[in-house]
């Protein structure tokens, strides 16, 4: 038999093949025992490195690796035939280099000799470092050093964290980072080391400053409602200010597009300077309207050098409406950051008018942007993680229902755990969008046993939008409640993002989910209490429209007192359900004189649905004014629960 180096190799492959079958099939008892990790590729490779400045150029590499079972290193140094170094795990090796520029590899090798290589450039020089600069960068508790000199093999930072502080050492082009312990006044001394004697350091002193975000639901922007005309706003990043109108007592932005360039829409701008701070999600809400149908851009972004944000596409129409949209600080941040909407790009009218930016809060959940991946998320009830995709940065989840089954929504389902007090509203807010118009099921619930909930259908359509729903835990609670989503009874995809869970608040209001019965609530503009009954610990508005006349709907009204401030613009949101399909008219007014008010028809259903409106006070506005509710127009059930109002 010739046995050939070759077939040498193949018979110590088989062995170890062999060996490591039966040392996976042993005991603890019996011998060792491999893991997938032993005999996987190496991974994160890096190293320590030290040069002794002596003037004899003897520099040190002390390598790490996941599951590397020993090391090769090429110094970079010889011309040709170079021999690798080979240490183990925790050894180190040396090399005496001559000054010049080198490049150094690093190779981990694995048990099954797979390997993973990473280089650095080595500089060596005998004169002293010259030219030491040093970029610093905080957040909140932690700071990154960047040190740069000609000449400089290693850097040693020291961050003055405490008197007997060993330095981190690293390499030029490389950054060093600390978390401090407190904040205050701290120095950061940077020292600079050759293959000589003589090395340069700086010290810098830092200021560590505990970063105070503003709660979410704050205002971060002045003057969006534009009653103080240009105030804060302006044409593009420099100092015009933006053009604004004002049509019965209501000023906006409005802008004019006659010479349109698809491929500069920002050349026609409005912009609003603020912080923006870099990682934080952000939601930014406007109502715009045009002459007719075409696009705009919004978003944030930086208002100079590479003028990097974050921003959609869009569609307005002639009717005026109030648009959402979450976005994500990725990558980008700045004290002189901006709102930003883009214009130039198609013909046509723009106007906008009160715009918000506020932090994205999701309240009592963790991770309801998704940018930590599906960290407290999961696919069901169980312990499988919920798919997340990212895509410009921004993650969220997503799930392609290839095999629908409307009798069977929950088998594909996002889930988070979380305590639910029974008898108690909340208010669930989040992003959703689909390939295609379909719908998906969205609430609150048990995570087991009966698996109660109080849940809504929700219609999706291609276009990311937000969606509110006010949901009662009527007769359930527990520490391991949910929020949850189905979405396997129609077929598409299903993208969620920015899911926020907080209380109920009904915001301007009294007894917004009236469970004090009547208080605050009356039948008209009287002083006849609204008519209210309970059902399983939940009370609610309800009233039978038996004789019905849809031109005195007002006949039969739900409303609450309180003060309407001309000009303003709120949000009202409330349940509505009956015995059948019908209208009922919902919005904001007067309670005497000419009852002016802005009003709109909402088709409700025997569905419990979470409805929202966006309303101006336009030309009316009092201490006495309400909240209105008309009945009258259509025979059935009325019931009303959980109404709030807000300034928009």
């Amino acid at each position: 038999m010739n046995i050939t180096m070759k077939n040498i190799q193949r018979i110590l492959i088989l062995c170890l093949s062999v060996t490591v079958l039966f040392w996976s099939c042993a005991n603890d008892d019996d011998g060792l025992i491999l893991s997938e990790d032993d005999l996987a590729t190496p991974s994160n490779v890096t190293a320590a490195f030290d040069i002794t400045n002596d003037n004899t150029g003897t520099f040190t590499v002390t390598p790490a690796a996941q599951a590397a079972s020993s090391f090769q290193i090429l110094f970079g140094d010889e011309v040709d035939g170079e021999e690798a170094t080979v240490v183990l795990p925790g050894e180190s090796a040396q090399n005496i280099y001559d000054e010049g520029d080198f490049v150094l590899t690093i190779t981990a090798v694995g048990l099954t000799g797979k390997t993973a290589s990473i280089t650095e450039n080595v500089v060596i020089r005998f004169d002293p470092p010259e030219n030491l600069e040093v970029t610093i960068t905080t957040d909140d508790l932690s700071a990154s050093v960047i040190p740069s000199a000609d000449g400089a093999t290693l850097f040693d930072i020291f961050f003055g964290i405490d008197n007997d502080e060993e330095p981190l050492t690293i390499m030029p082009g490389d950054t060093a980072s600390a978390v401090y312990p407190d904040f205050g006044e701290y120095v950061i001394k940077t020292v600079a080391r050759g293959a000589g004697a003589a090395t340069i350091e700086r010290n810098d002193t830092i200021q560590i400053t505990e970063v105070i975000l503003p709660p979410g639901g704050t205002e971060l922007l002045v003057n969006g409602d534009f009653e103080n005309e240009s105030e804060g706003w302006t044409a593009g990043v420099g100092t015009d200010p933006a053009p604004i109108s004002t049509e019965s007592g209501n000023s906006f932005y409005s802008v004019n597009i006659t010479s349109p360039n698809p491929d500069e829409p920002f050349l026609v701008n409005l912009s609003q300077k603020l912080e923006i701070i870099e990682g934080l999600t952000y939601r930014l809400r406007f109502d715009a309207w045009s002459d007719g149908d075409r696009s705009i851009i919004a978003g944030i972004g930086l208002s100079g050098g590479t003028f990097a944000n974050n921003t959609q596409t869009v569609n307005i129409n002639a009717v005026r409406q109030t648009y959402t949209l979450t976005l994500l600080a990725d990558g980008f941040g700045a004290s002189d950051a901006r709102v930003l909407f883009d214009s130039n790009g198609e013909a046509g009218l723009v106007n906008i008018d009160d715009v918000s930016l506020e932090l994205f809060d999701d309240g009592f959940l963790v991770n309801g942007d998704f940018e930590n991946g599906s960290d407290g998320w999961t696919a069901g009830v169980g312990t499988d993680p919920a798919p997340v995709v990212t895509e410009g940065g921004n993650s969220f989840y997503s799930v392609d229902i290839t095999t629908p089954n409307p009798d069977e929504p929950f088998l594909v389902n996002l889930s988070q755990k979380l305590e639910i007090m029974q008898d108690m509203s909340y208010m669930l807010t989040f992003d959703a969008w689909s390939d295609r118009d379909r719908a998906i099921i969205a609430g609150i619930g048990l995570s087991g046993g009966s698996f109660a909930n109080t849940s809504e259908t929700v219609s999706i359509t291609a276009e990311r939008q937000t969606y509110r729903l006010i949901l009662l835990a009527d007769g359930f609670g527990a520490a391991d409640a949910r929020v949850l989503f189905d979405s396997n009874g129609e077929a598409g995809l299903v993208n969620i993002d920015d899911v926020s869970l907080v209380l109920f608040d009904d915001g301007l209001l009294t007894n917004g989910d009236f469970q004090n019965g009547s208080d605050s609530w009356l039948a008209g503009v009287g002083t006849d209490p609204a008519p209210v009954v309970t059902e399983n610990g939940n009370t609610f508005y309800s009233v039978e429209i038996t004789s019905p006349n849809p031109d005195e709907a007002f006949l039969v009204n739900l409303s609450q007192k309180l003060e309407i401030v001309d000009g303003l613009t709120y949000r009202l949101s409330f349940n509505a359900w009956s015995d059948r399909s019908r209208d009922i008219i919902a919005g904001i007014g007067l309670s005497g004189g000419d009852f002016s008010n802005n009003s709109v028809a909402v088709s409700i259903t025997d569905q419990r649905q979470t409805y929202e409106l966006t309303l101006t006070a336009d030309g009316f506005g009092a201490s006495d004014a309400r909240v209105l509710f008309d009945n009258n127009g259509e025979a059935g059930i009325v019931n009303i629960d959980n109404v709030s109002l807000v300034l928009d």
